[in-house]
């Protein structure tokens, strides 16, 4: 029996408590918090797979680059040479950073032409999006595992996935479907504390 378990933020803050000797700050945490949903399904008390998605929004990279620019110490040119760079991304399409875990690694295939999983963007209006691309992030490091604490290299794998621009002021739903379950991760118009997936 498929169960499909939505840990919300709670899971999620182990790993923050990990990175806050690494210099990430609380306030980054608290944001990354309020853009971050995950979905865990459990077959027999193992875990099937795992997903987690950062919705990579104006305001998140607003946030996740004042603090690069904090910890890495950048010159006020290189801060507004990158704060040009997420305008222009973020008007273009909307990204998301997933993470995903499956016990059977041949599973964990999302950027793959005929990949086992089905992945759109759903407006709360019902409109769909297909992605524009699905890239894995070949090279996972230190300061990916700093600002994203879910990624764990030795057991998943990372993915670029971005959709066409659409509206923003309504609800998201990121949609992964395969034979092993859906998983549904939704971003709520107005707030970003994580909810409940629907059924």
């Amino acid at each position: 029996m498929l169960i499909l378990t939505f840990t919300g933020c709670g899971y999620l803050q182990g790993y923050l408590q990990m990175i806050e000797e690494q210099g990430v700050s609380e306030e980054y945490q608290r944001i990354l918090r309020e853009w971050t949903r995950e979905m865990t399904a459990h077959s027999q008390f193992e875990t099937k797979f795992y997903i987690s998605a950062t919705y990579r929004s104006l305001a998140f990279n607003e946030a996740f680059l004042r603090e690069q620019a904090r910890v890495r110490q950048w010159s006020e040119a290189r801060v507004k040479e990158r704060e040009e760079a997420w305008m222009q991304t973020d008007s273009a399409y909307r990204e998301f950073l997933v993470y995903a875990y499956t016990d059977n690694m041949e599973a964990n295939d999302l950027d793959r032409q005929g990949s086992l999983w089905s992945v759109f963007l759903r407006e709360g209006t019902g409109k769909r999006y297909e992605p524009l691309e699905i890239r894995r992030v070949e090279r996972i490091t230190p300061e990916i595992e700093a600002f994203f604490p879910f990624v764990n290299k030795y057991y998943g794998r990372c993915y670029i996935v971005k959709f066409p621009a659409g509206e923003t002021n309504i609800d998201q739903h990121l949609v992964f479907s395969s034979v092993l379950g859906k998983v549904d991760l939704v971003w709520q118009a107005g707030g970003h504390t994580p909810i409940a997936p629907s059924r």
